[in-house]
């Protein structure tokens, strides 16, 4: 079964909406080169379906389908919210170049955390890790909107926390920063000085603040024989240690092999 059309400065295009419901196709389908407002594939069951160059503005449902073999999109541009959470599809499924801009080559929009984990899983199915992560990353976005500070306090804490502070493991450069901001807020409040006097005090010892930055940062420092450790240098040790960790873990996700 193909649907084939082609864009055209001069030709108008009448087709704007496809619905294929209720329908059973064992061998391939392509849907191929349109302009549409809504793609609707609603119960059907499809051995092989390939959608390429298309562009969809409102709508694009695949409720209650099932795709045996493959499900392919191939420069497909979706400006509305992708749902995947009652579709089901095989492993071999290429989202590559679905995507909510394809000028920008944006991943698609998803609807909720289940087409999230569906995307992410195919990717790593095929060894892509860098695009895996990318979905991993919305998949706990849209955890994070699960989770409701009066019902899940604890968990909402430590997902924003999470996002905050590396962006779910994808942006290695917040944990850069916020290792160097709480390392420079550390050591320039000295017990004996208030903060502000703190950091007036240091003005003019900029090399002296960064060697001192620099020994902090390091949380797994040997204590001398006879020093003790306060409850504020161990909060920092442990928060200091997490960014660390963080920023490691930001760096292999897009560098590393599965």
């Amino acid at each position: 079964m193909n649907i084939i059309g082609h864009f055209s400065d001069v030709q108008y295009r009448t087709i704007k909406n496809i619905n294929i419901v209720a329908t059973d196709v064992k061998n391939d389908c392509l849907i191929y080169e349109l302009k549409l407002d809504r793609l609707r594939l609603h119960s059907v069951e499809f051995f092989k379906t390939t959608l390429e160059k298309l562009y969809i503005k409102d709508e694009l449902e695949l409720d209650k389908s099932k795709f045996d073999k493959r499900l392919d999109f191939f420069d497909v541009e979706y400006l509305g919210k992708l749902n995947l959470a009652k579709t089901l599809i095989s492993n071999d499924t290429s989202f590559l170049t679905l995507s909510s801009n394809n000028i920008k080559r944006n991943i698609v929009n998803v609807k909720n955390r289940e087409t999230a984990r569906i995307i992410k899983n195919s990717f790593e199915q095929q060894n892509n890790i860098i695009e895996a992560n990318k979905y991993y990353a919305v998949e706990m976005k849209e955890r994070e909107k699960e989770l409701k500070v009066w019902k899940n306090p604890l968990d909402w804490l430590v997902f924003t926390f999470h996002m905050l502070s590396s962006n779910h493991s994808q942006n290695w450069i917040f944990q850069f920063w916020w290792i160097l901001l709480i390392s420079f807020f550390y050591v320039s409040v000295p017990s004996d000085h208030s903060f502000c006097e703190g950091i007036y005090h240091r003005i003019n010892l900029g090399c002296d603040l960064f060697d001192k930055m620099a020994n902090v940062i390091n949380p797994f420092s040997i204590m001398r024989k006879g020093e003790t450790l306060n409850l504020g240098m161990l909060i920092f040790k442990v928060i200091i240690a997490y960014l660390i960790y963080q920023f490691v873990v930001s760096i292999r996700q897009n560098t590393r092999r599965k």
